[in-house]
């Protein structure tokens, strides 16, 4: 698979924590992918952050997935 292959076969899943940050990369042209971010306030609840990306990966099924998440839990 050829390099521009894989950028349009490329998919971010994300914490929506940084949906702000990666929206404004990709206006500046420096971001090439697109995301799918979930909602932050899953990790208050690990099960529920795992079966959402769970379902969220199993649907981008033949994509290559990036995930970008943060150690952000409540101490």
């Amino acid at each position: 698979m050829s390099r521009s292959s894989l950028a349009d076969e490329t998919v971010v899943v994300s914490c929506g924590i940084f949906r702000d940050e990666l929206a404004a990369l990709e206006r500046a042209g420096k971001f090439p992918w697109p995301v799918r971010c979930l909602d932050s306030m899953l990790h208050m609840s690990p099960e529920l952050l795992e079966h959402a990306m769970a379902e969220l990966v199993q649907s981008l099924e033949g994509r290559r997935i990036v995930l970008l998440f943060g150690d952000c839990q409540a101490r």
